[in-house]
């Protein structure tokens, strides 16, 4: 970003506003998408499986996902800003939601969990926009901005559940089981919060913070570019929360 697209210190209100209003938008968007899906995802893998013991590997693909997709997409938001990072999440959770989808409608409950993991990028991105609402927050409104985000997922949470009817009426019109309903909302959903994001979320936060605190992220080539791999690694290498000792966590050394 060069310094004539900066904007001024007078300019920084009127962008900080344009940032938090689309990202607010986004959220409800996304948050009625996340909240669709994972209303009956416990259903829907009873139903497949034939084992109510298996109910809730659909919602823990899905947490799962959301983690350990958390990893490779905040890297590339390090390198790329916040923007890209948030579309790509969205849309790899609209093929998590097209994939659950014609799970529901197959009975497959492998491409079930494979889908309702891709689907959790979607909570990767209702997390992650609460830092870009931030980038370029005044330290006395950060809270405040951050908290109209938070809000606004809670709307989007609130009205998903409310459009299941909805969805299976618009699923037996094509035919399908009225449970693949929802796996359409939440991807119409993500869908719409990734086209805004794309065309509004200008100019990107967290480049722009960079930009006018002149901070450089250098290049490191022994630097992890971040993977699922790489988190799966990390988790199974660490330690119990109580015997890691980092200096990053209050009373340890």
């Amino acid at each position: 970003m060069t310094a004539r697209a900066l904007p001024t210190q007078a300019e920084l209100p009127d962008v900080q506003r344009r940032i938090v209003g689309t990202l607010m938008a986004s959220q409800i968007f996304g948050g009625v998408g996340v909240a669709s899906g994972i209303a009956v995802a416990s259903v829907i893998a009873a139903e497949i499986s034939g084992n109510d013991a298996l109910s809730g590997l659909a919602n823990t693909s899905q947490v799962l996902g959301g983690a350990l997709l958390t990893i490779p997409i905040v890297s590339l938001m390090a390198r790329r800003g916040r923007r890209i990072g948030l579309v790509i999440s969205y849309a790899v959770g609209t093929v998590g939601a097209g994939l659950a989808l014609i799970a529901t409608a197959t009975s497959s409950f492998a491409l079930l969990l494979i889908g309702t993991f891709l689907f959790g990028a979607s909570t990767t991105a209702n997390s992650q926009s609460r830092f870009a609402a931030v980038d370029l927050a005044p330290p006395s409104k950060r809270g405040l901005q951050l908290s109209l985000v938070v809000w606004a997922a809670t709307i989007g949470s609130a009205t998903g559940p409310n459009l299941i009817g909805f969805g299976a009426g618009l699923a037996t019109g094509f035919d399908l089981p009225k449970l693949a309903g929802p796996w359409a909302i939440s991807g119409v959903g993500f869908l719409l919060a990734m086209v805004l994001l794309m065309a509004s979320l200008r100019p990107d936060p967290l480049l722009t913070a960079r930009a006018l605190a002149e901070v450089d992220v250098p290049a490191d080539p022994k630097a992890s570019k971040g993977s699922v791999a790489e988190g799966i690694r990390v988790l199974r290498s660490n330690a119990p929360l109580e015997q890691v000792q980092s200096p990053l966590l209050p009373g340890t050394s």
